[in-house]
């Protein structure tokens, strides 16, 4: 990931989760805020108890990777992301989650206007 870095921190997780802007969407819950530098930050949060066991899970968060990497080239710098999967996320594909993510970023106008 480019201008990306990993979010690890439980404070800033839960500062999102309060205080962020969400965007619900079939596959999976976007909550983001801007922060005060100049890249992004990204954290994936799948459920023991909505998804299921740990191959599951892993591929949740596998594909959420994969889709958010192919669509950070477009995204605007400066912003923290939580990516919250749903339950059903880990049997789509990764083009179904990529056509969410690029839907819920145009609506939150987090895509860069060149």
């Amino acid at each position: 990931m480019g201008k990306t870095v990993s979010l690890c921190d439980n404070k800033r997780f839960l500062q999102l989760y309060r205080k962020g802007n969400c965007r619900v969407t079939g596959s999976f819950v976007l909550y983001y805020k801007p922060n005060k530098s100049e890249e992004n930050r990204l954290g994936i949060t799948v459920g023991k108890k909505s998804v299921g066991n740990a191959v599951k899970r892993n591929r949740a968060k596998r594909i959420i990777r994969e889709a958010y990497r192919l669509c950070e080239p477009a995204l605007k710098t400066g912003y923290d992301f939580v990516i919250a999967s749903k339950s059903k996320t880990p049997f789509l594909k990764t083009e179904d989650i990529v056509r969410d993510m690029k839907y819920a970023f145009g609506r939150e106008n987090l895509i860069k206007e060149d």
